[in-house]
């Protein structure tokens, strides 16, 4: 295996980070071919890739269906639901997911949720856009119970 597709909306992956990929994939794996897509016309002008990293867009029968070399499907995501409703060749392909790569990132969101509805940062900032200050009563963290719904590696 030799060529990677990366197959992603624009919004998931500015180009400073695509070329941190694709300076991180060539370091790694010089013999590796990486070409990066945003829609299903870009996916299919790429060069037909054995491997393809994405996330589960409406269009990926189509992109498996023309190009039936693709032999190893990598989700962007923890969970492959989306992907495994599609109508796809299972039976040949390999599916991995990025489960567990989201832990800390969505542990850190967690906490800073938690702190910006505590301490008012919305507050705080409207008030600084309109010039005034008013000094709210705070609630605190500590001593708190926070519920955990969920499973595997995030929950």
């Amino acid at each position: 295996m030799h060529k990677v597709l990366v197959a992603m909306y624009d919004e998931t992956i500015d180009e400073d980070e695509s070329q941190q990929v694709r300076g991180w994939l060539r370091e790694e794996l010089p013999d590796l071919q990486v070409s990066f897509a945003d829609d299903l016309d870009e996916a299919l002008a790429a060069p037909p890739p054995d491997i393809l990293i994405t996330n589960a867009h409406p269009w990926l029968p189509e992109l498996v269906r023309e190009r039936n070399g693709i032999e190893w499907i990598h989700l962007l995501s923890a969970g492959a639901d989306r992907l495994l409703q599609m109508d796809l060749p299972f039976e040949r392909l390999l599916v991995s997911t990025s489960s567990g790569v989201h832990t800390a990132t969505i542990s850190e969101y967690v906490l800073a949720g938690a702190l910006y509805h505590t301490k008012a940062f919305g507050r705080f900032a409207t008030q600084q856009r309109e010039r005034r200050w008013e000094r709210p009563s705070l609630g605190e963290l500590e001593g708190s119970t926070m519920a955990i719904l969920g499973l595997g590696a995030i929950g």
